[in-house]
């Protein structure tokens, strides 16, 4: 009986010391949120969390970001960066790959976007055509025919 007691209480204390992960941003006047960073674009952060709907942030309020999961970051000379962010001194952000690409130190002015929104458009047509003769000789053709177009920003 002491010994179930003995392990449900290590068992619970594993639980309890284990890291939570989730994404911390820091506002300038100290303010810490917890959540996921869902994306930067135009000088906002939006921000999610469990208890409110998505928070829209200025950029220029924040003093930290802080990410657990791989962001996608675009810079403004066009290049695509993946990986987790933590921001050190002097506005700079680091950018810790998880793959054999070494960290990447920016200035926080030289990112354009993180994770932006998708704004690829699919357009397309599915063409489907039939043609039937009778008269001396019986005729029927078929055709079928598709097309389908992605547009992407380049940028």
């Amino acid at each position: 009986m002491r010994k179930s007691f003995l392990y449900v209480g290590v068992f619970l204390l594993i639980i309890i010391s284990a890291p939570i992960s989730a994404d911390q941003i820091v506002l300038e006047n100290g303010d810490k949120l917890t959540g996921t960073v869902v994306n930067i674009d135009n000088g906002t952060v939006t921000f999610s969390t469990d208890y409110s709907d998505p928070v829209k942030i200025q950029s220029s309020k924040i003093k930290e970001v802080i990410t657990d999961t791989p962001v996608e970051v675009h810079l403004l000379e066009g290049e695509v960066l993946k990986g987790t962010l933590r921001t050190v001194e002097d506005g700079k952000v680091i950018i810790e790959s998880n793959t054999d690409r070494e960290s990447a130190v920016v200035q926080r002015a030289n990112i354009k976007s993180i994770n932006p929104p998708d704004t690829s458009k699919w357009t397309g047509n599915i063409t489907v055509g039939g043609n039937h003769q009778s008269g001396n000789t019986d005729r029927l053709s078929t055709s079928i025919g598709a097309e389908a177009m992605r547009r992407t920003d380049a940028g």
